[in-house]
């Protein structure tokens, strides 16, 4: 089992995460989810969580963004929000969403090229054609600012 961590916006929970692999959730109905996070600055996160991901947004704010990179390594996520442009030109505040995808949705997102898989970064990377998709099946999507993570062990 990798570290723990605790996320101090809901003090009372202790979550254990592994930072070597990709965290599956199954489900009751026997659907199985894979956990991402996408390192990001608070608003970003924010919007992200209320509206989806969206490519015009995207390329606004970072026209060289090619696709909505992930991670399912928590540890890699937090590193990433605090190397966001926003975070480290304009002072935001470094966040992380988080949210579960269904393992079969990114698996035929995977077979259709909508997807990119970055092994050393335990990485998705979904372009833009797989932003409906990816929006539709997005389940207990998270905001939490990286200041308040930390990583036990």
């Amino acid at each position: 089992m990798g570290p723990e961590f605790t996320i101090s916006v809901q003090p009372s929970a202790s979550v254990p995460a592994s930072t070597e692999s990709e965290v599956i959730v199954a489900t009751s109905g026997g659907t199985d989810w894979v956990q991402i996070f996408h390192g990001t600055d608070l608003g970003t996160a924010h919007w992200i969580r209320e509206h989806g991901v969206d490519q015009t947004r995207m390329t606004a704010y970072y026209n060289a963004s090619y696709a909505f990179c992930t991670t399912t390594c928590l540890r890699t996520a937090k590193q990433y929000s605090t190397l966001n442009n926003a975070v480290m030109m304009d002072g935001a505040i470094a966040a992380i969403f988080g949210a579960k995808i269904p393992i079969g949705v990114i698996k035929d997102l995977l077979n259709n090229n909508l997807v990119i898989e970055v092994a050393e970064d335990k990485a998705y990377e979904f372009r833009p054609p797989s932003f409906t998709t990816i929006n539709s099946v997005m389940i207990d999507r998270t905001v939490t600012v990286s200041s308040e993570i930390t990583f036990v062990g």
